[in-house]
């Protein structure tokens, strides 16, 4: 019923559809495990500010005015449930 040329057509377009599956699966599971990698140095980096801050009530203005600056960056970062 169907010409042979069509059958092929629709065959590599299953094809096609399958590797685009499966490269959709493999990024969005790599930008997880990137997000996961990165959070945890980033969330220590921000304790170590928060206590050098605690630990050094009489530093300049200026630097106080830049450590929480520093670690307000860390938002930037997806999570596994809210990718951005």
């Amino acid at each position: 019923m169907f010409l042979p040329e069509f059958r092929q057509l629709g065959h590599s377009l299953n094809q096609m559809l399958e590797r685009l599956n499966n490269a959709f699966s493999a990024q969005k599971q790599f930008t997880g495990n990137a997000a996961h990698e990165l959070r945890t140095p980033l969330a220590l980096m921000q304790a170590q500010l928060e206590l050098f801050c605690a630990e050094h009530p009489d530093m300049l203005p200026e630097t106080a005015d830049f450590l929480p600056a520093a670690g307000a960056d860390r938002t930037a970062v997806p999570d596994d449930k809210n990718p951005a």
